[in-house]
């Protein structure tokens, strides 16, 4: 996801403190058994063990604000005058995370006298000067003004909003500001920081900052300018704020000479001290992080399991591919010796409605697995076993009932065989649900993960095998030589995870739920994605050209109001038009100005017609792009239907969710939404029953609580939801309105499933006080 590849000689270089202040706010009040507040320190140890497993660093350094007078303050004593100070627990945090630091043997940067971004700003310099490349580890847009063609910015929790772009190069810096990094420190200048107390220029803001620099350059070039400037106010606040301008200059601009002595062979990250870390975790009840595969604390313990039972290691593995009768029927007398056997397939496509099957691999014992390819091109595997002859040898030991069988995700390759022609078979054991079970919310649940989490085994990229991005080819090109070791891998690794895996849901207690629910329910979704659903796509090609009908109308309605052409899909050009022309006022803006988002349109559409237009046609454009068009699109050539995916190891709560397409979110509130949901239609002679249980969240609720208020309304078939506004609001059940109804259904499933303040302000579109005193309500009569 990076620009360009990150080198081996990459020297990484962590903003400290922002990865405090982040962990702070980012996690919930967090204690140790002896009452220290944790909650920053586990964040910046989740943070920094996501660093170091994903991306492995040879160099790596992490500076820190030593919380004394700078430089910066000199100059300018009201320099981060506003900020507040440190919260109270977080305070006895800071030196806990020095210690977490020290236990991973990471260099600290930290010097009196300076911040960590100028430490930072040296340390770029230091290595690019040696040849290094550099990514910096932070979230702060200060920054960027050190990026260059090999100086990058690392910001992971950006990366989630942005598809996933890590790194921000002098491309991404371009987009951000529309000028070069080099010239940032210019717009800073100009526009001051309110976080730091950078004053900037008076009346000057980011928008114009940048206009000014790309027409003159630098700070010192637009104020030398600034007489002849056109623009009476712009030329006023320019000549009235040159002092300011100048200060806020110095004050932004990052120091790359600090007096500090930084040595690149010091930065050497050479692990860490495992027995510190131990110690630290213990002390602060880390426990969860004590089987962290970068931490590797659990590894020898889990090399003496797996000893005994055939190393993971590749000297200690027999892996051997089937390719003809005699090595078949060997195979079958290897698989025969054991009452278990992991299965897995290798095909063309990950969608397993239309995905043909390439090869299958088996693995009977630890490290021993074989691969029969079945579909690879001829060039790549030359002898090749039919399919019927595999089948033939393969039903009657998947059909065993006294045979243990496991699969990773086992949905896809039931559907697969299923589809190839196997009868279907039982599965005992799937690592990606038993993972699920254990730890819905913590880890992701593929198998190169669960290998090195739980065996501490990197297993072959399917990248080593296919290639990736233009160049990759598909599995069936993969001659055998390569094709076999990462087959047979998936296969052992699987095995060993089903085994290990299993035993861990014995000890939680969970083997009921994964024996009886979970793993006869994939089956359950495996028939329902098969069988999938009939979509009228007559009726929504004519809703199509309906709705773009409608969409123009409203198009018109808008140039009309607004007195000019603009693009409503922009917020840049409907922003311009609402706060520029219009001159409408709202209170929320964004980095880049005013937000439009829906909220902002519906607190401003009671004052003017436009917001209105312009919810209605997005609304309306939402549907056609999202469901309309796309629907008939998804549609599978062979069977006429359209299948979704359901995934079953993804919510944190325990529900299923659906994609590609997502059919679990078809809109119902709107007229449009309705119609959109009568194009999914019965085969003929058939009818679509809907069956929904009522409230059953509440009533396991009320039945693992004994509450006896909700089990009073139960009890009388009360409607719940009545029940809790009448509660809530103080009312009789006949004077509870039907606003207040809705509120309390919110309130209810809301806090069932962790909602907190903030989310039920906004959902409710009330104050965090009156959210707060809900709950509060809440639980006083629950």
């Amino acid at each position: 996801n990076s620009p360009k590849a990150i080198r081996d000689d990459a020297v990484f270089l962590i903003d400290g403190s922002g990865y405090i202040f982040r962990a702070y706010f980012a996690i919930r009040h967090l204690n140790s058994s002896s009452g220290v507040p944790t909650n920053a320190v586990y964040g910046f140890t989740t943070m920094l063990l996501k660093l170091l497993k994903e991306h492995n660093p040879r160099y790596l350094a992490i500076a820190f604000d030593t919380g004394k007078p700078t430089f910066r303050h000199k100059i300018y004593a009201n320099y981060k005058a506003n900020r507040p100070p440190a919260p109270p627990d977080l305070i006895p945090q800071f030196d806990l995370i020095h210690r977490m630091v020290d236990a991973f043997r990471i260099k600290r940067l930290l010097t009196n006298g300076y911040e960590a971004d100028d430490l930072i700003g040296t340390a770029t310099r230091i290595a690019r000067k040696s040849g290094h490349q550099v990514v910096i580890v932070t979230g702060d847009k200060d920054f960027m003004q050190l990026v260059d063609a090999d100086v990058w910015l690392l910001d992971e929790l950006r990366a989630a909003k942005n598809n996933n772009e890590l790194m921000i190069d002098r491309e991404q810096v371009r987009l951000k500001f529309g000028v070069d990094p080099e010239q940032v420190v210019d717009i800073l200048a100009l526009a001051g920081d309110a976080s730091d107390n950078v004053p900037g220029v008076r009346g000057i803001g980011e928008k114009t900052a940048v206009e000014l620099v790309k027409e003159f350059g630098s700070v010192e070039n637009i104020l030398a300018a600034a007489p002849s400037i056109k623009q009476k106010s712009r030329r006023e606040k320019l000549i009235a704020g040159r002092e300011m301008a100048l200060l806020s200059k110095e004050l932004v601009t990052i120091d790359c000479h600090a007096a500090v002595d930084i040595k690149i062979p010091e930065l050497i990250n050479n692990g860490p001290s495992v027995n510190d870390l131990i110690a630290l975790f213990k002390e602060l009840d880390f426990k969860r992080l004590l089987d962290h595969p970068v931490v590797n604390i659990t590894a020898p313990i889990l090399a003496q399991t797996y000893q005994s039972n055939g190393d993971v290691s590749k000297e200690k593995t027999d892996y051997f591919a089937v390719t003809n009768k005699e090595q078949l029927e060997y195979l079958i007398k290897q698989i025969d010796t054991s009452d278990e056997l992991a299965i897995d397939t290798e095909t063309d496509s990950l969608d397993s409605m239309i995905a043909n099957l390439v090869g299958i691999s088996l693995c009977w014992k630890n490290g021993h697995a074989a691969y029969i390819p079945l579909g690879h091109d001829m060039a790549a595997c030359p002898t090749q076993l039919s399919f019927e002859v595999v089948k033939k040898a393969l039903e009657p030991i998947l059909q065993d009932s006294q045979r243990k069988i496991y699969a990773q995700n086992a949905k896809y390759d039931l559907q697969v065989l299923f589809r190839a022609g196997f009868t279907p078979f039982s599965i005992h054991g799937d690592p990606m649900i038993a993972s699920y079970l254990l730890e819905a919310d913590s880890v992701r649940h593929n198998l190169d993960d669960l290998s090195e989490r739980y065996l501490h085994h990197q297993n072959i990229s399917y990248e080593e095998v296919c290639g990736k991005g233009k160049t990759q080819i598909l599995f069936s090109a993969v001659p055998l030589e390569k094709a076999l070791p990462y087959a047979a891998e998936d296969a052992d690794m699987t095995f060993q995870l089903a085994q290990l895996l299993g035993k861990k849901i014995k000890a939680e207690g969970l083997e009921k739920l994964y024996q009886e629910i979970e793993l006869p329910l994939e089956t359950v979704l495996c028939d329902m994605e098969r069988a999938g659903i009939c979509v009228d796509t007559k009726a929504l090609s004519l809703m199509s050209k309906e709705f773009a009908k409608k969409l123009k109308v409203l198009e018109n309605k808008a140039y009309e109001i607004a007195g000019m052409e603009f693009n409503l899909a922009s917020p840049k050009q409907v922003g311009e038009v609402l706060f520029g022309k219009l001159q409408l006022q709202t209170g929320k803006k964004t980095k880049t100005g005013h937000s439009t988002n829906a909220q902002v349109l519906e607190q401003l559409a009671p004052s003017h017609p436009l917001p209105q237009i312009l919810l209605e046609h997005r609304q309306l454009a939402k549907l056609k792009n999202t469901y309309v068009d796309a629907l008939p699109k998804l549609i599978n050539p062979q069977t006429k239907r359209l299948h979704t995916h359901f995934n079953q190891a993804v919510t944190a709560t325990g529900r299923l969710s659906s994609s590609d397409p997502n059919l679990q979110n078809i809109p119902i509130r709107s007229l449009e939404g309705r119609r959109i949901r009568e194009a999914f239609i019965a085969k003929e002679g058939s009818v679509l029953i809907s069956l929904d249980y009522s409230q059953i969240e509440l009533r396991i609720l009320a039945d693992i609580s004994k509450d006896q208020v909700m089990l009073d309304a139960f009890n009388k078939n009360e409607d719940v939801h009545q029940r809790t506004a009448s509660e809530v609001f103080n009312v009789t059940l006949d004077d509870v309105t039907k606003e207040q109804r809705s509120f309390a259904k919110t309130i209810n499933f809301g806090l069932l499933y962790g909602m907190g303040i903030h989310k039920l302000s906004q959902t409710l579109g009330i104050s965090r006080t009156e959210a707060s005193n809900y709950i509060k309500t809440y639980y006083d009569r629950y």
